[in-house]
């Protein structure tokens, strides 16, 4: 079944009209109608400037087959959206998608996605994936978004995506991977952000290669994670810096499309992590660097609550199998003005001190070991 908004005219949709999984497309504006039960529906977006308010109402497919709850088309590209006020839940798919098909032949730095689409006060649950934003977009906020229990990933940006913004949002508790996937994209901003309980690592910043050799994937990841920004937040399930191509060594490093082996190392540079408030993982440094260039500031570490010490900064190169991957390094890594409890440390492996900055990190305990140094005055 298909309706469209148009044909409301200025109505809002009343909810037995999807009482059975159908598609709305959204040819104008959007309003679900207020206490009238749950919404077993897609809503297409379908042209620019449309705004889908769902009025608090929530989103929920009762059938076995996956369907996004809000998806935009897959085969152009739309601008100016406004997803706003939707509890989603249950849908086996994207909560959100807004996702573009290139072919291969048709990748370059020309092309653009979905462009300045906003995300805000909404909520998901118990969904494949909670936003999902697509190759080449641009412009994507999301506010005051809630994320709990994505089967995958929270929130996906995905490769070559520009200028995405996470701001005052939650995500936690995915059930498979990191709670936010930096994939490949530049210029994320994660602001006042909590991110908790989520099984992979509360966020990941990493080149996506390797292990996508061949042609599952359609997409060319020209670019790194590279130029994003973290700050403000309160992680408490650790953030990642690169390492996703390390297992897949043998397999092509940084393959290209065809499965030719490339040899571009996993690129996550220039990316800066501070002013946040970290609360170490148990099973994982509260923040992990595999790659150069990247700075960590001004930021609190604390351990959990079930332990007395804490792997605040874990600086190790890319390896496989213990052996450094060709022209991995840590060169010009920033590790500067931090606070750390007592207990909390900074570790290096694989590198070597002289190419990192590691000065004006300070603990309440008046020591810090870290990089193979003894303890001093509280202060490196």
């Amino acid at each position: 079944m298909v309706r469209r908004a148009s044909d409301y005219a200025g109505r809002c949709v009343p909810a037995e009209d999807f009482a059975e999984w159908g598609c709305l497309l959204a040819d104008s504006d959007v309003e679900l109608c207020r206490g009238g039960g749950t919404f077993d529906v897609t809503v297409l977006l379908d042209q620019d400037g449309v705004r889908v308010d769902c009025a608090g109402q929530t989103i929920r497919h009762a059938g076995a087959e996956a369907h996004p709850g809000v998806r935009a088309p897959k085969d152009r590209s739309l601008r100016d959206v406004t997803i706003a006020g939707c509890t989603i839940a249950g849908t086996g798919h994207a909560a959100v998608e807004l996702m573009r098909y290139f072919r291969g032949d048709e990748l370059n730095d020309r092309l653009r996605g979905h462009r300045d689409v906003r995300v805000e006060d909404v909520e998901v649950s118990d969904a494949k994936f909670g936003v999902y934003v697509g190759a080449y977009s641009r412009g994507v906020v999301l506010e005051r978004v809630r994320v709990h229990g994505a089967h995958e990933v929270g929130v996906y940006v995905d490769a070559s995506s520009e200028d995405t913004r996470v701001m005052d949002s939650v995500v936690e508790d995915t059930r498979r991977r990191e709670g936010i996937a930096i994939d490949s994209s530049t210029g994320t901003q994660v602001l006042r952000t909590l991110t908790r309980g989520n099984h992979g690592a509360g966020i990941r910043l990493f080149h996506n290669c390797g292990e996508l050799r061949g042609t599952v994937c359609p997409i060319i990841r020209p670019r790194g994670a590279s130029f994003n920004l973290v700050a403000e937040s309160r992680i408490e399930d650790g953030i990642i810096v690169g390492s996703r191509q390390g297992h897949a060594y043998e397999s092509g490093w940084c393959a290209t499309l065809g499965g030719r082996a490339g040899s571009a190392p996993d690129e996550a540079r220039g990316n800066v992590i501070r002013d946040n408030v970290f609360v170490a993982p148990e099973r994982w440094a509260a923040v992990a660097i595999h790659t150069l260039g990247n700075r960590v500031i001004g930021n609190t570490f604390a351990p959990g609550q079930t332990s007395d010490s804490c792997l605040a900064v874990h600086l190790e190169p890319v390896a496989f199998r213990g052996r450094l991957l060709p022209g991995a390094n840590l060169r010009g890594t920033e590790v500067i003005g931090n606070q750390l409890a007592p207990g909390c440390r900074l570790q290096l492996r694989h590198g070597t001190p002289r190419e990192l900055t590691v000065r004006g990190n300070r603990s309440e305990g008046g020591c810090i070991q870290s990089l193979g140094n003894t303890c001093g005055d509280g202060a490196n």
